[in-house]
């Protein structure tokens, strides 16, 4: 069994959605637990598909994240456009 980190954003519409980076992949759900579930499933369609193509997989994840957070800086969207 490999490990992938999953990264869980609250929707502006409600609900949640999912990143899975190492493949560019996610889900969609009304709880974070549904979403997650959602993403397990399209994690494993993703690896089935990837293998039947011939293609790499993504090395699984090594060692575990210590923290994330969001941080605010003084620049907007306006300034970098």
């Amino acid at each position: 069994m490999a490990t992938y980190t999953v990264i869980v954003y609250e929707a502006a519409d409600g609900g949640y959605y999912t990143e899975v980076p190492a493949f560019a992949t996610g889900a969609e759900g009304e709880t974070i637990e549904t979403a997650l579930a959602e993403t397990r499933d399209t994690l494993s369609e993703t690896i089935a598909a990837m293998i039947e193509k011939g293609e790499v997989i993504p090395p699984p994840d090594q060692g575990a994240i210590a923290a994330v957070a969001q941080i605010e800086t003084d620049i907007t969207v306006a300034d970098a456009g």
